[in-house]
């Protein structure tokens, strides 16, 4: 019976993220983890699943959020390149697989919107070794999806900049 559930759930987590990502195909995602509210995207994005990371003032968020002591705490894009660069990324011109680097894609706003001005972070991917990437849907999920574009929309925006690391 758990499993009749458990198959009941998960076709329905996975069309409500169909219904929210309009590029977001049949076969072309994959739910990887369930439900955490504890990290998002970015944390993700550096393979940290412990806490939220994004730029705000920790000293006013509080324990729960991360952000980098010497990077400006406002989203922008710049910011979050120079966090990611204290990572060991740098940017990159393309998100193909390329061996023996590890590679990340920060979305960006298409337009203004309340909680993100236009050009403002919203989403951050990171590639998986077998060429997909795989993304924290806000407090949600965990999926890996074939594409960057599929994740492009209303929500995330259009993809700004890939930043690419030496794998170690």
């Amino acid at each position: 019976m758990s499993s009749i559930i458990a198959r009941i759930l998960k076709q329905q987590t996975e069309a409500r993220i169909k219904r929210v990502f309009e590029n977001l195909k049949d076969g072309e995602f994959e739910l990887t983890s369930p439900f955490d509210p504890k990290y998002n995207c970015i944390a993700h994005a550096a393979d940290d699943d412990s806490k939220w990371w994004w730029a705000v003032d920790t000293a006013m968020a509080g324990n729960d959020v991360f952000w980098f002591n010497n990077i400006p705490n406002q989203a922008t894009l710049e910011n979050f390149i120079l966090a990611f660069g204290t990572l060991g990324y740098q940017p990159c011109e393309n998100s193909e697989l390329e061996k023996g680097f590890e590679k990340v894609a920060i979305y960006v706003s298409t337009k203004d919107k309340l909680d993100s001005p236009k050009g403002s972070p919203t989403h951050m991917a990171r590639q998986l070794l077998n060429g997909k990437w795989t993304s924290k849907l806000g407090h949600d999920v965990d999926i890996s999806h074939n594409s960057l574009q599929s994740l492009e929309g209303k929500v995330y925006g259009k993809v700004k900049q890939i930043l690419k690391r030496k794998i170690s």
